[in-house]
């Protein structure tokens, strides 16, 4: 598989903590997340990132669970 370079895409974070609704810079490469950091151009969060945000990487990064973002989840069978 051709890897393809490194894309920043701008989401929100998928914990959905209320009241804040926190912005996300998400670094995908070959499908894959690679990096996410708080977006300080997001009025509601200005950059912050809570500790539940900044781990969605060690969750949705994590090739073991088989999870490649656009494509459907998979249960790791061992």
């Amino acid at each position: 598989m051709a890897m393809t370079a490194p894309k920043v895409v701008r989401s929100m974070c998928p914990m959905n903590c209320h009241p804040t609704f926190c912005g996300m810079l998400v670094e995908v490469e070959g499908g894959w997340l690679k990096t996410v950091s708080g977006d300080k151009d997001n009025p509601d969060s200005q950059g912050f990132l809570c500790v539940r945000g900044r781990a969605t990487s060690e969750i949705f990064g994590n090739r073991r669970q088989s999870v490649c973002l656009g494509s459907p989840h998979r249960r790791w069978r061992f």
